[in-house]
């Protein structure tokens, strides 16, 4: 089969690619970190290659900067043990493996609201800012309101109070901007909150999702841990470093696996595996030692 229509979809090993889909050589290529295009899927009888899995035809950028260039031709020197240059590596059309690629911006990305706080000041005719990136509006509410009560506590804006020159605008919400009455373009002072929607891969999505799960893990590890004798004789600093160890919610992932994932299982699972790290903690803290 050959797949070379524009949006035409194929879907291998639990991920859907699609014809012209932008994508980024991984580390299993020469052409690792280099962006491309899929321009073309091949199957069966009328592959390029003698490989089992699908070729993925690819048109690749040349690498934009210097240092990624010189990479580019390092490896490229190594494989063909001889030296290569830019000039001497396909970038057309290339065939790679599944495993070669990664799909920057699959089919059904997500999005995430991303909210800049954005302070920018003239003072004496001299520009300067700053971008306070958040992913919670009440956090770049109160970052926002930090720095303009800062900057009227001790800042130009409490200059330009003192003077009895200060002007402000008082209209938006999450805008606030300060200046010196008739010298605006030489003294003023704004911050903002700008907002933008930003689109995030399949793999980043899953990472956050990990990541929030790994905490409620860790929640109720300290919770099924908080009565237990066990852990009597150690500090609240002791119990907060043994909670945070990495290896938590990986292990009580493991005894969720071996128990099953019904719900009365749950906290089985976490009890027998915060029994096993509670009893490797407090012998590393004994000074005893620890096993898997």
């Amino acid at each position: 089969m050959i797949l070379n229509r524009n949006g035409a979809t194929f879907t291998y090993d639990g991920t859907t690619y699609t014809i012209g889909d932008r994508v980024v050589a991984t580390g299993e290529s020469a052409y690792e970190g280099l962006l491309g295009t899929i321009l073309e899927i091949r199957t069966g009888k009328d592959k390029s290659t003698d490989n089992d899995t699908p070729d993925f035809h690819c048109a690749f950028l040349p690498p934009a900067i210097p240092a990624e260039v010189v990479a580019l031709e390092s490896r490229f020197s190594a494989l063909y043990k001889q030296k290569k240059v830019l000039d001497d590596i396909s970038l057309d059309e290339v065939i790679m493996a599944p495993e070669m690629i990664r799909v920057i911006n699959p089919n059904g990305v997500h999005t995430i609201t991303v909210y800049t706080v954005h302070e920018e000041w003239v003072l004496k005719g001299d520009y300067g800012e700053n971008r306070y990136p958040a992913l919670d509006p009440d956090h770049a509410k109160l970052k926002m309101t930090e720095l303009i009560l800062n900057d009227r506590a001790e800042g130009c804006i409490s200059d330009w109070r003192e003077r009895g020159a200060a002007k402000e605008d008082v209209t938006g919400e999450n805008y606030y901007e300060c200046w010196v009455r008739d010298e605006y373009c030489d003294n003023h002072y704004k911050v903002s909150i700008e907002t933008q929607t930003v689109p995030i891969s399949e793999d980043v999505f899953t990472e956050i999702g990990k990541a929030f799960v790994d905490r409620i893990l860790r929640r109720d590890f300290a919770e099924q841990i908080e009565d237990w004798e066990e852990i009597s004789g150690l500090s609240d600093a002791q119990i907060a470093d043994m909670v945070a160890q990495p290896c938590v919610p990986e292990r009580i992932r493991k005894q969720l696996k071996e128990n099953g994932y019904l719900e009365e299982s749950y906290w089985e699972s976490v009890s027998e595996a915060a029994f096993k790290l509670v009893e490797q903690y407090t012998a590393r803290i004994n000074g005893g030692e620890t096993g898997e």
